[in-house]
C-alpha cells in the first residue's frame, strides 16, 4: 500500500496520518472514491452502507465499533445473516474493518498500531 499524506481535491488539501483521514468531517463521497481506488477497492451499493455505518458509529462513540458489532450491523443493512454477511463484506474490503475505515474517513484509531 502507497503511504498517503494528502490528497489534493477541488482546490483543498486533505492531510492523512498512516493513511487514515486526519478529519472526519471532510470526508465526502469523491473522497472515498479516491480513497478506495488507492486501497484497490470498488465501491459498490454494499460498500457504501459499510461505510455508512461505520461513520455513523464513529460520529456517535468516537470510536469505530467493534467487529461484531460492525458485522451484526452490516448484516441487517444487506439483509443476510452474520456469517453471510461477514463473507461478503470481506468481499467488498479483502483486508477487512481497517480497510473499510480508511474509505470511510474515520480518523487513526488511538490505539493503532499501523
Amino acid at each position: 500500500m502507497i503511504q498517503i499524506e494528502e490528497i489534493h481535491k477541488g482546490g483543498r488539501c486533505f492531510a492523512f496520518d498512516s493513511n487514515f483521514l486526519a478529519d472526519f468531517a471532510a470526508w465526502d463521497r469523491e473522497l472515498a472514491l479516491l480513497l478506495a481506488v488507492e486501497e484497490g477497492v470498488t465501491m459498490q451499493e454494499d460498500s457504501w452502507k459499510a461505510c455508512h455505518i461505520l461513520r455513523e458509529v464513529f460520529a456517535l462513540e468516537q470510536a469505530p465499533p467493534v467487529q461484531r458489532v460492525l458485522m451484526k450491523r452490516f448484516a441487517a443493512a444487506v439483509g443476510r445473516e452474520v456469517k453471510e454477511a461477514t463473507l461478503h463484506f470481506y468481499q467488498l474490503f479483502p483486508q477487512g474493518p481497517v480497510q473499510a475505515q480508511r474509505i470511510a474517513g474515520l480518523p487513526k484509531p488511538a490505539r493503532c498500531c499501523i
